[in-house]
């Protein structure tokens, strides 16, 4: 009997130009797996249906951005490892950074083929609080792009729309008093401008980090600090390194580590993959590592993908799952 399948599908996210309908996802996926489909009406539906029914389903494929798939993915975390579904993504946001890191081009059938047919892989899911994320969570100037830029204006203008809200931001600097604990050993007692936990090579499309240094599954997150400038010299050596992504001096802190502890005495803004979570205080971080499996391309696939060529989704392949 073939596996089961949940597709959870946003209709609303960024990307509706060419994309497929549900009834084709379904189709597609159907060669390989019994599909049931639920389709978003509501923010934070995603999650509850996650929640509910993932434990009954071998794999919960979710269509949208990395704001859906946190949903998704803060639904899943709650169900007990053992009955914890694999996860498949099918990009379809305006930000699919994720995606991305994991192979899949932009498109809807590259990722239908790479759940078809693809390898299973460990992800790690790093926990801010009871909150899970893949990809970043982060607080201050420029981190709140992502959400503070209006969604029709994101998808008009994409990257440019992220840049166009960061530079709004120049003008509205704001600094925090905290005490950071990077591991067990390292504090930093400072007062900070920014800062960013991350999973992922890109944080609002405005921080980078090096790819060949971010591994969404070597156990370790990554940290970015950045402490606040005294004057102008600073602040634009600041912005260069941002821009060049040459980090860890005095003035940006950069380190890999599997637990961080925030302690500060006022609740601020933070983002979670993108998306503005809330206000908080104190905040502990850890790395759950191999957390759950995520469909990948395999080789071959990437090799096609590179050279723009797509098979057939609905040809012979290799069932993986069983």
């Amino acid at each position: 009997m073939k596996p089961k399948l949940l597709l959870i599908d946003n209709p609303v996210s960024g990307m509706t130009l060419g994309r497929l309908t549900v009834e084709e996802m379904s189709r597609i996926l159907s060669v390989q797996y019994r599909v049931f489909v639920s389709i978003t009406n509501a923010k934070d539906e995603a999650e509850a249906t996650a929640r509910s029914f993932g434990g009954d389903f071998n794999i919960v494929a979710v269509c949208g951005g990395d704001g859906t798939l946190n949903e998704v993915l803060r639904g899943i975390m709650d169900i007990d490892q053992a009955h914890r579904p694999a996860l498949g993504i099918i990009p379809a946001g305006t930000s699919n950074l994720f995606a991305d890191v994991i192979g899949i081009p932009q498109g809807i059938e590259p990722a239908l083929e790479a759940i078809c047919y693809g390898d299973l892989h460990g992800m790690d899911v790093a926990m801010m609080g009871d909150i899970p994320f893949v990809t970043a969570i982060s607080f201050g100037c420029f981190t709140d792009t992502t959400y503070a830029t209006p969604q029709t204006l994101k998808n008009v203008f994409g990257y440019t729309a992220y840049v166009i809200g960061a530079v709004k931001s120049l003008a509205e600097l704001r600094s925090y008093r905290m005490k950071v604990t990077i591991g067990n050993e390292e504090c930093l007692d400072d007062v900070f401008l920014l800062g960013a936990v991350t999973n992922v090579n890109s944080v609002g499309n405005i921080i980078k980090l090096d790819t060949g240094v971010v591994d969404y599954s070597d156990g370790l997150f990554e940290v970015v600090f950045v402490r606040k400038p005294e004057n102008m010299t600073e602040f634009t050596s600041i912005l260069s390194q941002i821009v060049t992504g040459k980090f860890d001096n005095e003035l940006i802190r950069f380190a890999q580590t599997d637990r961080l502890s925030i302690k500060i005495d006022e609740k601020i803004a933070w983002t979670v993959d993108g998306e503005y979570i809330g206000d908080f205080g104190d905040l502990d971080i850890t790395m759950k590592h191999d957390a759950l499996k995520v469909f990948v391309p395999s080789e071959s696939m990437l090799d096609r993908f590179s050279k723009g060529m797509l098979a057939n989704a609905t040809s012979v392949g290799t069932d993986v799952r069983n």
